[in-house]
């Protein structure tokens, strides 16, 4: 699917995000030649003890990120990487293109976790009460991960714009089946007021 994907031309680009994840998550290691500097740095950055050498390994890697195309950036944020996804995520809303709520919006839709997990991490990053209803909708995904990291989105949207409407969307995860939720949501609702 990938080695075909560049060579597509004229094509919508809504097409193209809503079909490029559905395969198996991405591993960094199997991309290609482009992606090995970022590899390299990441590899160095996890084998050191040293603080200052993984700083500045993460600045490399955030400026290797953020210089990439936007179809780069949409690819990175599918791999398997946590680190990279989260980089990739910012790295996609600073780049900001036209359709970045529908494209995200998009995102939350794939078959690919990792995906709809950058798309809520990306809608944290815009932390905007513009994004509260994609951030419910996030709630939403069977994944754990992807519904704690939207709960954390509305939870900054709340004590950000003390934004009543989201305070309530928390207090419905308060009987939530699974423990972490609740305790995350009673945490912050504890810290909001």
């Amino acid at each position: 699917m990938f080695k075909n994907f560049n060579k597509t031309e004229n094509v919508n680009k809504t097409d193209i995000l809503k079909k490029q994840f559905v395969t198996n998550p991405i591993n960094l290691k199997n991309i290609g030649a482009g992606f090995d500097n970022i590899n390299q740095k990441l590899d160095t950055l996890i084998a050191s003890c040293d603080p200052d050498i993984k700083s500045k390994g993460i600045s490399e890697i955030v400026d290797s990120i953020s210089s990439l195309s936007e179809q780069e950036i949409l690819l990175l944020m599918s791999s398997n990487n946590e680190v990279i996804r989260s980089i990739a995520a910012k790295a996609y809303v600073d780049k900001a293109p036209v359709n970045l709520f529908y494209d995200l919006k998009n995102m939350l839709k794939d078959e690919n976790k990792y995906l709809r997990e950058s798309a809520v991490i990306s809608l944290c990053y815009l932390n905007s009460v513009d994004t509260l209803k994609l951030l419910v909708r996030a709630t939403k995904d069977n994944c754990s991960s992807i519904k704690l990291k939207a709960l954390t989105g509305i939870a900054d949207i709340a004590a950000t714009y003390s934004n009543q409407q989201a305070k309530e969307i928390l207090q419905q995860f308060l009987t939530d089946e699974n423990s972490e939720i609740r305790e995350f949501v009673s945490d912050e609702l504890s810290i909001l007021g």
